[in-house]
This record gives C-alpha cells, structure tokens and sequence, in this order.
C-alpha cells in the first residue's frame, strides 16, 4: 500500500495498522513542505516535527526513514535555503535521537552512526 502525505506523517503513522514495515520517504521532503506551508511559524514547524517524534516513539510496525544529508556542502547562498539546510539538521538529529539504527549513506557503502548494543555491551 501506497500513502502519499507530504506534511501529516504523524497522522499517517498513527493511522496505520496491520503492517510490518513502514517506509518514510522522504524526511528532506518532509521539511520543504514544513517551510512551504508555514513559512516563518517556527512554533508551527516545531509541533509537527514534535508530533512527528512522538509518533515515531510508538509505531505500528518497524519504521525505515529516508533522509539526506544537506549541511556537509557549500553553505548556501540564499537566507532560504539556509533555513532548509539548518531545518533539515534538526529534523534529522531529532529522528536519529530515538531511533534505534542510524545508518549514514556515502558512495553506496553504509556507515553505521548508532546501533543498539548487544548482550555483550557492543554496537
């Protein structure tokens, strides 16, 4: 099943039942629909990516979120596209606070960021 919904991934979330994995993508998206609907509303954009953590704390299923990695480049020229930039950093550290795996994609090669540890206290 498909689910097209660019800004309530919250709702989508919370909606969703009898499924064994969640694909989110993407959360680069995600944050231009943040900034294309509310602009300048920092409050606005700061609840619903609060409302997007809550319910990633107690999913349905197993959740795979898509992302990339904007800020590693030139910094950008424009005030807008700064705000994307720092929006998109945010968004992805506060989702990579409480998931589970954190993997970083470079040239098709996975680098884990954060795995949780087994019996032995290892990632």
């Amino acid at each position: 099943m498909t689910i097209e919904e660019p800004l309530k991934l919250a709702a989508v979330i919370g909606s969703v039942t009898d499924c064994d994995l969640l694909l989110i993508d993407c959360l680069t998206l995600f944050a231009g629909k943040l900034l294309d609907v509310f602009g300048d509303d920092s409050v606005a954009i700061s609840e619903n990516i609060a409302a997007l953590c809550a319910a990633l704390e107690a999913p349905p299923c197993s959740v795979v979120l898509v992302s990339n990695e904007v800020g590693s480049g030139v910094v950008p020229a424009f005030e807008l596209g700064r705000r994307y930039r720092d929006l998109l950093g945010e968004i992805n550290q506060r989702v990579a606070a409480i998931a589970d795996h954190v993997l970083l994609m470079v040239a098709g090669l996975p680098l884990k960021l954060k795995s949780p540890l087994n019996k032995e206290g290892r990632a």
